[in-house]
């Protein structure tokens, strides 16, 4: 076979899947401790911001959920970041999951506690 040949045979496609840069995923196992960390700090922080008196509950359990949010971002990149590149992976697993979990606890903590909130008209 013939240069010419081999240059016909290779695809432009499969020129551009090498050149690309190989970009490293966060294995499943790593993936999976961070985002049950992240749920575990949201029902804390859920029950803590609701815990709250009425009075500091919003602007208190706001700062609370961020802090708790933070600090899980903290301990990850602490704990399982390797390379650079697996700093936005890390930053982003299990972003709304935490905070809807969050906030869904949170209001189940307040109702809980002050069942009476129902009944305001």
């Amino acid at each position: 076979m013939s240069q010419r040949e081999k240059i016909k045979q290779t695809k432009p496609e499969d020129k551009i899947e090498s050149e690309k840069p190989k970009r490293r995923i966060i294995e499943e196992s790593i993936r999976r401790q961070i985002y049950l960390m992240r749920l575990l700090l949201a029902i804390i922080a859920g029950i803590i911001s609701g815990a709250l008196p009425l009075v500091l509950s919003q602007s208190v359990g706001f700062a609370i959920g961020i802090f708790f949010y933070a600090l899980s971002q903290y301990i990850a990149i602490k704990r399982y970041r390797k390379t650079p590149e697996e700093t936005t992976q890390i930053l982003t697993i299990g972003i709304f999951s935490y905070t809807l979990l969050w906030i869904i606890i949170w209001s189940l903590t307040v109702t809980l506690i002050n069942p009476w909130i129902l009944s305001m008209k």
